[in-house]
């Protein structure tokens, strides 16, 4: 389970309004929170920005990593309160919101170009469409990721394997032996 902490945001100029571009919020946020993650001196790295909608609710969430050792929820709430106010000031999403930083836990999920880089080499689990349309989950070796075409190559128990971005559904990390 990844250490996470909550705190409820509403828009500082309306209270409320309507939901923003998804994936401009998640730019926006992140350029805004690498350095603030960084030069918080914990040792932290910025991992993910999400944006969307769970039940009725809106939530940013802000995900850290900590190479080497493991975020506590002492991490999560510095980095809250360090957003805080650089949230306010650039007021990105047009309503109420919660933001939620947490860690991205043991199977994290790949959705960034900088993701796969990073676990080149490494286990991951692929869930992914095969020919029948059938939803099926793959453990492999990530070999590389085209960051244009979204494909993605990997050596399976079987051998070779390629993957389609439209055959790929979500691509998660598999090192939890690396945190147990």
């Amino acid at each position: 389970m990844p250490a996470l902490f909550f705190k409820n945001r509403l828009n500082a100029a309306t209270g409320e309004g309507i939901m923003g571009k998804q994936k401009d919020v998640e730019a926006k946020v992140r350029a805004l929170a690498a350095p603030i993650v960084e030069d918080l001196g914990l040792g932290l790295k910025l991992w993910d920005v999400t944006y969307q909608r769970e039940g009725s609710s809106n939530v940013l969430c802000v995900v850290i990593e900590k190479p080497g050792s493991g975020v506590c929820i002492d991490d999560c709430v510095a980095v809250n309160d360090a957003l805080d106010a650089p949230l306010d000031e650039l007021d990105p999403i047009e309503s109420s919101y919660s933001l939620r930083v947490q860690s991205p836990g043991a199977e994290r999920t790949l959705r960034l170009p900088e993701h796969f880089a990073a676990y080149e080499g490494k286990k991951i689990t692929v869930k992914h469409r095969v020919q029948s349309g059938a939803a099926v989950e793959t453990k492999a070796t990530l070999v590389s990721y085209d960051p244009v075409s979204g494909a993605m190559s990997a050596e399976t128990a079987d051998g070779a394997a390629s993957f389609t971005k439209e055959e790929i559904i979500s691509v998660k990390a598999d090192d939890l032996d690396e945190f147990c």
